[in-house]
């Protein structure tokens, strides 16, 4: 994607080279990217996605708001990509526990067994499930 993207980059931004002067000084002294070096327009594009980017350096030239629309569209889609790679992890690692959930479970539940005993007399609140065990409470005040 990062290649693609530079490539078109280049064919539609080759005219705002550092041969164009913006407020008096050249636009590569203003640490804007030169379009004519792929592996420059690779790095900002790179930087971009780590969240480095100056949306500034697509003015001065004709086709200014298109690369800004340009620029948007592709960390929306780098964006789209990330979250899709994370949730592609999660739900390998949630198929991967799927089949030992219910033992993972029971063997947490027969660890606490012990802890849970039921008492004559504080059994029914350690047995309740938490919003009834607290109304249980209130009855046994009582």
């Amino acid at each position: 994607m990062l290649i693609v993207f530079t490539s078109i980059a280049i064919l539609i931004f080759g005219d705002l080279n550092d041969s164009m002067i913006v407020n008096g000084t050249t636009r590569q002294s203003q640490g804007y990217v030169n379009f004519e070096s792929f592996t420059d327009v690779m790095i900002m594009y790179f930087e971009s996605a780590l969240g480095s980017f100056n949306i500034g350096q697509y003015k001065g030239g004709r086709l200014g708001i298109i690369g800004v629309y340009y620029h948007i569209l592709f960390l929306t889609i780098n964006l789209i990509l990330l979250l899709n790679y994370v949730i592609a992890i999660l739900s390998s690692t949630f198929a991967a526990f799927e089949d030992k959930s219910n033992g993972l479970y029971y063997e947490v539940v027969i660890k606490q067994f012990s802890r849970f005993l039921y008492d004559n007399e504080y059994g029914y609140i350690a047995a309740g499930t938490p919003p009834m065990n607290i109304v249980a409470f209130g009855f046994f005040i009582i």
